[in-house]
């Protein structure tokens, strides 16, 4: 049985070469399906019925698996399944029969441009790198909308300072090109040369104190420090800024196919969930300023 996981892995690594962190999802939601089979003396793949993958399903929601979660389990066992059956490895697919469960709708977080006015940090005047990187990242987290991955991966020669743009590489190694403001392509630069000074040189944006990359808890604590200060929004943490500017835009009128293209969505679908934020946003203005309200 490990073989075949490993092998499902490798296929997903190298041919469809999925980003490191859905990588380590889909092993450890395979892992406790391995462990749920031998724990029921189940040892062989081919073995395996549509009702043993149910009850494997029905035990984790029992333990407080949420529907996100569930699913995403689902969805890799399906995937290795298809993957086996597809190269004749086992007879049939005893996972095709196994659905999704519904996973209740939810309006993502996002901060009110009203608190992001009070707390957006300055580009200006600052003598250590630290503190101007920390809040450049701020910045062009909410300015561009970008991944926390993206921005952690994002080098220099990335950055056209004649077009005013930044190339970063999304999942699945998509590339894209988000236009940034002259305020912000300088204080990239700045940066840059402000770490010289402590003779710290790095081909990436945003660094380490030994000039290494940043890490993502890095980026979550840096961004989650500035929110706790003023923001209503339970959720503070780097992706609520990609949430609010794709909401801010969508407000200010912004159409959605330019919002997906901005945030890298694959699927219009997966930008449109920003409409039904930008509707709460219409109704509540509606109710405020009618006269008969």
């Amino acid at each position: 049985m490990q073989q075949e996981v490993l092998q499902y892995l490798d296929y997903l690594k190298y041919e469809k070469r999925l980003s490191i962190n859905t990588l380590k999802a889909y092993q450890r939601d395979l892992l406790d399906f391995q462990e749920f089979l031998e724990n029921n003396y189940l040892s062989v793949l081919g073995k395996v019925n549509t009702k043993q993958i149910r009850r494997f399903v029905l035990d984790g929601i029992s333990n407080g698996w949420e529907p996100k979660t569930t699913n995403r389990k689902i969805s890799s066992i399906k995937g290795m399944f298809s993957f086996l059956a597809e190269r004749e490895v086992i007879a049939n697919n005893p996972a095709s029969a196994v659905q999704s469960v519904k996973v209740p709708h939810r309006l993502p977080s996002y901060v009110q441009e009203s608190e992001l006015d009070i707390v957006m940090p300055s580009l200006e005047g600052y003598n250590d790198w630290a503190e101007f990187q920390e809040a450049l990242i701020f910045v062009l987290l909410y300015e561009t909308g970008m991944r926390r991955a993206e921005l952690i991966a994002l080098t220099y020669d990335r950055l056209d300072q004649r077009a005013l743009t930044l190339r970063v590489l999304g999942k699945r190694k998509k590339e894209r090109i988000i236009p940034i403001r002259k305020e912000v392509m300088e204080a990239c630069i700045s940066l840059k040369a402000l770490r010289k000074q402590d003779k710290i040189d790095s081909s990436h944006v945003f660094t380490l104190k030994n000039g290494k990359a940043l890490y993502p808890k890095k980026v979550y604590t840096s961004v989650n420090r500035v929110l706790n200060t003023i923001s209503s929004t339970e959720r503070k943490s780097p992706h609520v800024l990609r949430h609010s500017i794709a909401t801010h835009l969508l407000n200010r009128g912004v159409d959605i196919q330019t919002i997906q293209s901005l945030l890298g969505h694959a699927s219009l679908a997966s930008t449109q969930i920003y409409a039904h934020q930008s509707i709460e946003h219409l109704k509540s203005s509606h109710k405020a300023a009618h006269p008969r309200s």
